[in-house]
């Protein structure tokens, strides 16, 4: 059982209150019920697909966004008040959402955030069928501003995007394993009781949701839309956690997937602040300027500050010292005398660098704007760049080339790895930027029918209980089969139903497909010394040819007892 989190005509709320509006909504609004689930539904989606919240976070919701999709104007079914405030009362008048009281609300710049009572908060997730013609007609006009088609890029990255698939079956193994819960106790709503008292389960719940819910979108339909905020492209992907991406695979390709991105990307791109800043003030980009432009463009921002603050900068606390460093210096609020000992070091290293800090850091209207319009500013210089930019070019480049983005890093194949990293330059230079260009492999091709077909090449096998069909007495309980046109030779020859061939052609995917996958994989880094010893045995029990275990035995220093 899945569910498509991203199906344009249906709206996802917790079964606990689908059956509670349904039971106590009174008969002249049950015809609306879809609008008093159009803020559950944002609630949920918000909170599912983006990586920035939690489970018990608040969550903004615009006013201007409410009023359009809801109604503004009076309405008699709703007491003679305005649908969108009528509805959002009536939710926390009855304990379904509660609102943060502890921010300010500022109209135009800070939006009333709520978030699902914890009565519910934990309840299995349904998706519900838009009735209401209104709130249809609302969510089509929605989804048809969500990015300017007609611009041949965006177009062309969003065409990239729905071709892209992933190894679905795979991935929620892999999320099953990684945060120990069954896809069928989080669909069933089994774990709902045991989250509200654990709170190891509840984070570990919130992470396998997200998550999943990103593994359906792009099984199902990718996302895409602009932000006019920021000018980022938000899709499915960008929401799909790192560790995922070696799912991926193009259904039409053989090729693997690589991701070209810049090294020391944020505060290389604080470069396009600054050249404007010093366009501005008719200043030269020399002294610190031109050194933090050289560290940024080498690649070499982190280590420098690492060696600065007496920070021994290693493989396994790289990621947590640049978050570290970039929040302390880039996003935390700006301080007259300074704020903590990474800040305090980079002003004196970098003055002029920070003076452009600080204008950004004061632009807004509070000391918590500030280092939100910098954060804007960035992402803006990021977006032209990646998008306008470099996805134009691409697309000047070969119409039927495939590439897609991930914010400031471009997905590509390997055949286009050149063409990329030479469209990323050219980017740059027009801010006169020289990026230090990273490539990684982010997967191999997991296409669910080619690893089938290896399965066949590695002679599978029949299990026990269906060898009985075909009244043999098999050795040790199995029976080589030489390739699937033999199987199937068999199934029609012992009258074995279509149906039973389907099922157990979908048991024999189930326990081989993940064991293939790996041993025709060189990455083993998430392969536990149980899942080993399994593994072996799994291998032992396909009765692989003698060369194949050999080999095996090589690769993974296993001894076949």
């Amino acid at each position: 059982m899945q569910i498509s989190f991203n199906n344009d005509f249906y709206f996802f709320a917790q079964r606990d209150i689908i059956n509670f509006l349904n039971q106590s909504l009174p008969d002249n609004l049950k015809p609306y019920k879809d609008r008093f689930l159009y803020p559950i539904h944002l609630l949920n989606v918000n909170r599912i697909l983006s990586t920035k919240y939690e489970h018990y976070d608040y969550i903004p919701l615009m006013s201007e966004l409410l009023q359009d999709m809801l109604g503004s104007s009076k309405l008699k079914s709703f007491d003679n008040k305005k649908p969108y405030s009528f509805i959002l009362n009536y939710l926390k008048d009855n304990g379904i959402i509660e609102q943060d009281t502890n921010v300010k609300y500022i109209p135009g710049k800070r939006a009333k955030a709520y978030r699902i009572t914890e009565q519910y908060r934990y309840c299995q997730i349904r998706q519900i069928e838009i009735v209401d013609d209104y709130m249809f007609s609302k969510v089509v006009k929605w989804k048809d501003n969500l990015f300017d088609s007609s611009i041949p890029y965006l177009a062309a990255n969003r065409m990239n995007l729905n071709s892209l698939s992933i190894d679905a079956n795979a991935a929620t193994k892999f999320l099953e394993k990684k945060y120990s819960i069954s896809v069928d106790d989080y669909l069933s709503g089994e774990l709902t009781n045991q989250v509200r008292i654990d709170k190891d389960l509840a984070d570990r719940y919130g992470k396998f949701e997200q998550q999943y819910a990103a593994v359906n979108k792009i099984y199902f339909l990718p996302d895409f839309s602009r932000s006019k905020a920021n000018n980022r492209v938000h899709t499915s992907l960008t929401s799909l956690s790192k560790s995922l991406r070696q799912f991926l695979y193009l259904p039409d390709e053989k090729a693997r997937l690589f991701s070209i991105d810049c090294r020391n990307s944020q505060p290389l791109i604080f470069n396009v602040l600054i050249k404007q800043f010093a366009d501005r003030q008719g200043i030269e980009i020399d002294g610190d300027l031109l050194l933090y432009k050289n560290l940024t463009e080498g690649g070499r921002f982190y280590e420098y500050i690492a060696d600065k603050v007496g920070y021994k900068l290693t493989d396994d606390n790289r990621s947590e010292f640049k978050k570290k460093c970039f929040s302390s210096i880039f996003y935390n609020e700006f301080y007259s005398k300074g704020g903590g000992k990474i800040e305090m070091i980079f002003q004196k290293l970098f003055p002029t660098v920070y003076k452009v800090l600080e204008y950004h850091k004061t632009s807004g209207t509070s000391r918590k704007e500030g280092p939100r319009n910098l954060a804007l500013n960035m992402q803006k210089a990021e977006a032209n760049i990646f998008i306008d930019i470099v996805c134009n070019l691409l697309l000047d480049h070969d119409k039927s080339m495939f590439f897609t983005t991930i914010h400031d890093s471009v997905i590509c194949l390997e055949h286009h790895i050149e063409v990329v990293k030479n469209a990323i330059k050219k980017a740059f230079s027009e801010y006169n930027i020289v990026p230090s260009l990273s490539t990684e492999v982010i997967s191999d091709n997991h296409n669910p029918e080619e690893i089938e077909d290896k399965i066949w090449r590695v002679k599978d096998i029949v299990p026990a209980e269906t060898v009985a069909k075909f009244n043999e007495k098999p050795s040790d309980g199995i029976v080589p089969v030489e390739s699937k046109k033999s199987f199937i030779d068999k199934v029609k020859k012992y009258d074995v139903s279509d149906s039973e061939f389907k099922q157990l052609l979908i048991e024999r995917l189930g326990e081989c497909q993940d064991f293939i996958r790996r041993l025709t994989s060189d990455q083993d880094e998430y392969i536990s010394g149980d899942e080993k010893f399994a593994m072996k045995q799994a291998f032992i029990n396909l009765r692989a040819p003698v060369d194949e275990v050999e080999e095996f035995k090589k690769q993974k220093e296993l001894a076949v007892a």
